[in-house]
């Protein structure tokens, strides 16, 4: 067989599943050569775990930790876990936890229907549960820690009517902070009113009230229940993001677990 130029044989190959690479690269030596490219693996790993696990996965590249074929073979044998947020945790079973994102360690299992397992971090009971990817988002390199996060800088304290923010929330003191999506609703000189129209006016969910300072440890939530956290001001890119995850309906007070698996459908 004439031998063909890696680069042209690339870009053939960039659109192959892994079974379909598997079988060019033992047609022959120059096939096998462009199939175990790392720009192959590389493509094949985004295409297959997203672009989420993609952008982990470059921090062990990068390291020079693995070659993006160890990367992915480790990672499709379920052996290495990446550290990302799951928006909208257990919405198949009731909406409590819409519109928020928790931290936890994934990893690949194709013998579950989603294909993805989620340990959740910091949590009393370290629970497991199947996730989609549609689910899994990055986590700011600013909020890798489990702390409260400290509302310090001017950007979280210029606040105006209707901006979007992210604020933290927890049931149990000892517990891990979720992340919560919300809008500004008011702002005086001893408060701030966050908003959470996803839930309806006369739920107790649908506002919280924190005072306006600059502060680093949580306090109880007055509207509710729980903890409160510190809270981010968050950029139209963040933004975007949340609003993937935004439910086709609001959620009357009532009816706060009877709402199930009809969230969202995104795709990533």
């Amino acid at each position: 067989m004439q031998y063909v130029p890696l680069h042209v044989l690339s870009t053939i190959f960039e659109s192959l599943t892994l079974k379909e690479l598997l079988i060019a690269s033992t047609v022959c030596k120059n096939f096998y050569e462009a199939a175990n490219l790392n720009s192959i693996y590389m493509l094949l790993f985004q295409n297959h775990f997203g672009l989420v696990l993609s952008n982990e996965a470059k921090r062990l590249v990068f390291d020079k930790k693995f070659t993006w074929k160890e990367i992915f073979k480790s990672t499709y044998a379920g052996q290495t876990s990446y550290r990302v947020r799951i928006a909208n945790r257990d919405y198949k079973v009731n909406n409590g936890k819409i519109m928020s994102c928790f931290d936890a360690k994934i990893v690949y299992n194709p013998k579950l229907a989603s294909q993805f397992e989620a340990t959740y971090i910091n949590t009393l009971t370290q629970e497991v549960a199947e996730v989609d990817l549609c689910q899994v988002r990055a986590v700011p390199d600013s909020l890798r820690d489990f702390d409260v996060f400290s509302v310090r800088s001017e950007c979280e304290m210029d606040l105006k009517v209707n901006d979007s923010i992210e604020i933290q929330w927890k049931g149990n003191p000892s517990n891990g902070f979720g992340w919560w999506y919300g809008v500004v609703g008011e702002v005086n000189e001893s408060e701030i009113i966050f908003l959470f129209k996803h839930f309806s006016a006369s739920s107790s969910w649908y506002s919280i009230r924190v005072p306006n300072k600059k502060r680093s440890e949580m306090i109880p939530n007055t509207s509710a229940s729980g903890y409160v956290g510190g809270w981010r001001k968050l950029g139209k890119e963040e933004t975007k993001e949340w609003e993937l995850y935004t439910p086709h309906f609001t959620i009357p007070s009532s009816e706060l677990w009877q709402y199930k698996g009809k969230l969202y459908g995104v795709s990533r």
